[in-house]
């Protein structure tokens, strides 16, 4: 990764103007926009994304599943799922210069920030748009130098044929909805099931069992730990009052759109889009990612005894409009 990045920077300085020049007569683009995947990511929540907003979106598109080393078709515009990709089709690829470049920009990378940050910036300030999922992430970005101009942000979306407005059974129980991975922050989330013996907790997700404190977690007599298919998790967000994410790190996530659009109480931490989202005691509750478990308790609880009317908050967020935003970014930008 690092070394394409300062190739990137070697191929801009020496090479790219004529390149890209010997290239001006390649076959006729075919595609609006390309919606670019690794192959290896088939199935990934970014490749869901994708799929989503390909199936809204009100011109010529399609999914792409680029094989590793492969150059990609012509197209008038790209949208690259992760700023990894994006940044080796600019050094590998020159007839992607000619093209409108999106890249959707979720989080930062801590290992590479440390390696490379000021390269990753370059890179990103040579991409017609970086598509943040949170304002945070945006402001973030730009204090680091990438151009003010280039960056926007998108909120997440759900489907609302999917995800519809219920009103809360009132039968105590809270939902999380993720995949294992330690910025999950497992600990808290562990730490306050235990501390609330009376509220029946559901953990909608997968790779648990890597954690090394799953198996006492699981133990629990008000835990309950589901692996389903996507499409059976609406009908788990029926069963539940509120939604619970601990998370260190996040983009998003989607599941708070999800679950806010059936209505669900949030309390989560102060991460990805949630204070986008959320008006703290209104629709939602959000922490500080440092918080303790008392804390989070004492907002559950807060959470248990709202009647507020979640989902009207979150009705604009559909793919359809997003893909109707990204559709607009598109036509703005050039290459």
């Amino acid at each position: 990764m690092i070394q394409n990045l300062r190739w990137l920077r070697h191929y801009l300085k020496t090479r790219l103007i004529g390149q890209v020049q010997a290239r001006l007569n390649r076959p006729p683009q075919t595609d609006e926009l390309l919606f670019v995947v690794p192959a290896s990511s088939r199935g990934w929540i970014l490749d869901g994304i994708c799929k989503d907003l390909q199936r809204h979106y009100p011109a010529p598109s399609r999914v792409y599943y680029q094989a590793d080393g492969e150059r990609l078709p012509p197209a008038s515009a790209y949208f690259f799922i992760h700023y990894f990709i994006a940044i080796t089709a600019l050094a590998r690829d020159p007839a992607v210069w000619r093209a409108r470049r999106l890249v959707w920009y979720t989080h930062p990378s801590d290992e590479l920030i440390t390696a490379g940050e000021a390269e990753i910036i370059y890179a990103l300030n040579h991409l017609s748009r970086v598509i943040c999922t949170n304002t945070k992430v945006q402001a973030q970005l730009i204090a680091r130098g990438v151009s003010a101009e280039r960056v926007t942000t998108l909120l997440g979306a759900a489907d609302p044929d999917l995800f519809k407005p219920q009103a809360r059974p009132g039968a105590g129980r809270v939902c999380s909805c993720t995949a294992y991975y330690p910025r999950k922050n497992p600990e808290l989330m562990a730490a306050v099931i235990r501390a609330m013996p009376d509220v029946h907790f559901v953990l909608l997700g997968k790779d648990w069992e890597q954690w090394e404190g799953f198996a006492a977690l699981r133990a629990c007599p008000n835990f309950e730990y589901l692996t389903l298919r996507y499409a059976d998790y609406p009908a788990q967000y029926r069963r539940m009052d509120c939604y619970l994410s601990t998370s260190l790190l996040e983009g998003g996530p989607i599941p708070l759109v999800e679950t806010m659009m059936c209505n669900l109480v949030p309390v989560v931490s102060d991460t990805g889009f949630a204070a986008d989202l959320i008006r703290h005691g209104e629709n939602g509750y959000i922490f500080p990612v440092d918080a303790g478990p008392d804390q989070v308790v004492a907002l559950l609880r807060q959470a248990l005894a709202n009647r507020s009317d979640i989902a009207a908050t979150v009705a604009h967020l559909t793919w359809q409009a997003m893909a109707q935003e990204l559709a607009r970014e598109v036509k703005a930008v050039g290459p």
